[in-house]
């Protein structure tokens, strides 16, 4: 059985999505950066009608986001590429960290 990270409310973001004020019925979010889905399993709990639209860059993290919500019986769209304020083709260079990656070498 795998194990993923748990999004708490201990996390600085978790109590300002928690008590967001969203449309309980049906909200769309979006998650930019969904590392391995803490933040789109935290928002399916917490609005269980939503749709979320979620975008990761890395390989290795897009694999466990696409294995977690493969069977997910709501609708979460995932997004293999990386946000920015133009549209290119680039490099993605790790940071040596989970939580970031570049596009220029550091």
């Amino acid at each position: 059985m795998d194990t993923y990270p748990i999004l708490s409310m201990d996390h600085v973001e978790a109590p300002v999505i928690a008590n967001l004020d969203l449309e309980k019925t049906a909200p769309v979010i979006v998650v930019a950066g969904a590392f391995t889905g803490a933040t789109i399993a935290f928002c399916l709990e917490h609005f269980p009608y939503c749709g979320i639209y979620a975008y990761e860059p890395q390989d290795w993290a897009f694999r466990i986001l696409t294995k977690r919500f493969a069977d997910n019986d709501r609708i979460v769209y995932l997004y293999q590429v990386a946000l920015g304020k133009e549209s290119k083709t680039a490099t993605l260079y790790d940071y040596e960290t989970d939580g970031a990656s570049l596009i220029e070498k550091p």
